[in-house]
This record gives C-alpha cells, sequence and structure tokens, in this order.
C-alpha cells in the first residue's frame, strides 16, 4: 500500500496488477471500505475496474461462504 501511495505522489501510474493485488487483500481480510477506496483510485485513473469489482466480491462470498460454515458446524456440536 505504501508504494502504491509513493508511486501516486510521484506521479507514475501504478500497473493494474498492484491494483488487483490489493483488492485481493483487502478482500480475503474482509475489509469493504478499503476496498472501495482501490476502486474508486482505479476509476480515477481510468482503469477498467470491472475485473477488480468481481474479484472484489467474490472474496466476500467466499469469506462469508466459509464463516457461516463454521457457524453451522459449531452449533451442529
Amino acid at each position: 500500500m505504501e508504494s502504491l501511495r509513493r508511486e501516486l505522489a510521484a506521479g507514475l501510474r501504478p500497473v493494474h496488477e498492484t491494483f488487483l493485488a490489493l483488492i485481493r487483500l483487502f478482500g480475503s481480510k474482509g475489509r469493504a471500505t478499503r476496498g472501495l477506496e482501490i476502486l474508486a483510485a482505479m476509476e480515477k485513473l481510468n482503469y477498467d475496474i470491472r475485473q477488480a469489482w468481481l474479484i472484489l466480491i467474490g472474496m466476500f462470498l467466499w469469506i462469508n461462504f466459509f464463516v457461516n460454515s463454521y457457524r453451522r458446524k459449531k452449533i451442529r456440536k
């Protein structure tokens, strides 16, 4: 995240994969707000956000599946 900030502060254009890596990171940690901030930064730089959006939503669904599965398993015991 810090390297992205430095690139943006220096006026450089980060590569698309940097944003996707951050989307995966925030999605896997369940941080929706941070993920949406990255999407907004991508949109501001005129990147296509469709792939990143799908990754972010997919990560949230994946996390929710495992959390619910754990809860159901815990209730059955």
